[in-house]
C-alpha cells in the first residue's frame, strides 16, 4: 500500500478518535469545569488568532513575516516556532476549518485542564508541530497542530480513567495515538503534537489530577 495513503487513513482515524475522546472527556468532566466560568485564555487566543489571521490574509508581507519559511531557524528566528500558530497559511480555507475546530476543542480543554495547563497543552505541542512543519512541510502556518496537542491530552485522559469510560472509548483513544505515531513516522506534521500532548497530559495529570475522582468506581 502506498505510504501516502497509509498516512491519509491514519489522519481520518485520528479525526474520528479525537471526536470520540472529546465526547468522553466532556462526559467525565460534566459537573466540574465544563459547566464552569467562561474559558478566558482560550477566548483570548481565539480572538488574537482570528484577528491576526484576517490581517495576514489581506497582507502578504505580514503573512511572510509570521509564517514558517525555509531557513528561518537556521537564521536564528526561533520565534517562528510560535508565530505560525496565530495565522492560517491556507487563508480562508484554514480559517474556516481551524477556528470552528478551536471552538469545539479548546473551550472544553481549558475547563478540563485549567487555565495554566491549557496554555501549556496548547503551545508546547503547537511548537512541536511547527518544528515538524519546518522539517517536513515547508512554508506555512496554522493552529491545527496546537489543537492536535489538546486532542492528544484528551486521549491520555481517557486511557488513565479506564473504569469511567466504555471499552470502545479506550480502543478509540489507543487507535488515535497509534494513528498519530503512523503520521509521525510518515512525516505528517500533526502526528508529533498529538504524541507530545499525550505525554504532557500524562505528566500534568500525574502532578495534579484534571478530572474529579469522586465518580471513579471503587
Amino acid at each position: 500500500m502506498d505510504s501516502t495513503l497509509i498516512v491519509e487513513i491514519a489522519a481520518w482515524v485520528l479525526v474520528m478518535a479525537g471526536g470520540s475522546a472529546l465526547f468522553f472527556v466532556t462526559q467525565m468532566a460534566i459537573g466540574k469545569r465544563v459547566r464552569g466560568p467562561f474559558p478566558l485564555s482560550a477566548g483570548v487566543v481565539l480572538l488574537v488568532s482570528t484577528v491576526v489571521s484576517l490581517l495576514a490574509i489581506h497582507s502578504t508581507r505580514l503573512l511572510g513575516a509570521l509564517q514558517r519559511n525555509p531557513g528561518d531557524l537556521d537564521a536564528g528566528k526561533f520565534w517562528k516556532l510560535i508565530t505560525p500558530l496565530f495565522i492560517q497559511g491556507d487563508g480562508w480555507t484554514g480559517l474556516g476549518f481551524n477556528i470552528p475546530l478551536f471552538l469545539l476543542v479548546a473551550f472544553v480543554a481549558e475547563r478540563v485542564y485549567g487555565r495554566r495547563r491549557f496554555l501549556l497543552m496548547y503551545f508546547i505541542p503547537g511548537i512541536v508541530g511547527q518544528w515538524a512543519g519546518f522539517a517536513w512541510d515547508g512554508a506555512g502556518g496554522g493552529n491545527s497542530v496546537a489543537i492536535a496537542g489538546l486532542v492528544g491530552g484528551f486521549f491520555m485522559l481517557v486511557l488513565v480513567h479506564p473504569k469511567r469510560v466504555p471499552r470502545v472509548a479506550l480502543v478509540m483513544a489507543a487507535l488515535g495515538l497509534a494513528a498519530a505515531l503512523v503520521m509521525a513516522l510518515g512525516r505528517e506534521m500533526h502526528g508529533p503534537p498529538v504524541l507530545a500532548g499525550a505525554i504532557l497530559g500524562y505528566a500534568l495529570n500525574r502532578a495534579s489530577p484534571m478530572l474529579p475522582h469522586h465518580a471513579d468506581p471503587r
